[in-house]
């Protein structure tokens, strides 16, 4: 996947590969594969994080080809659109580093002072 968008003339900022499903469309009636073989299916999920929206579309394109082209009834609707990342990184704060401050104000005194 990495070389068919780069061969489109996209360099993604990051990639990202999820194993979401392993094995887990035919259930127990395929047979299992030996432990060093190759797994029946893998449901991926892949992740482009580019430059611009235009890149983004060219790497969303590019990653749809083999989403449908799997056994029936495992494609889905259309792809998810191209969204601006907010980045989210959890963490823990001391408490006494954040600020508390409550105020308590009627909704005509708000109006009032936005006037």
């Amino acid at each position: 996947m990495r070389g068919r968008i780069k061969y489109l003339g996209v360099i993604p900022q990051e990639m990202r590969f999820d194993r979401v499903g392993w094995d887990a469309l035919a259930g127990p009636v395929a047979p299992r594969p030996a432990p060093d073989a190759q797994p029946n299916e893998v449901e991926l999920r892949m992740v482009a994080k580019c430059r611009t929206r235009s890149e983004a579309e060219v790497a969303r394109r590019a990653m749809l080809l083999p989403a449908t082209a799997g056994p029936v009834g495992t494609a889905f609707g259309a792809p998810l659109a191209v969204r601006k990342v907010i980045a989210l990184w959890p963490t823990l704060v001391p408490r006494e580093f954040v600020p508390q401050h409550v105020r308590v104000q009627a909704a005509k005194e708000m109006l009032d002072a936005h006037h």
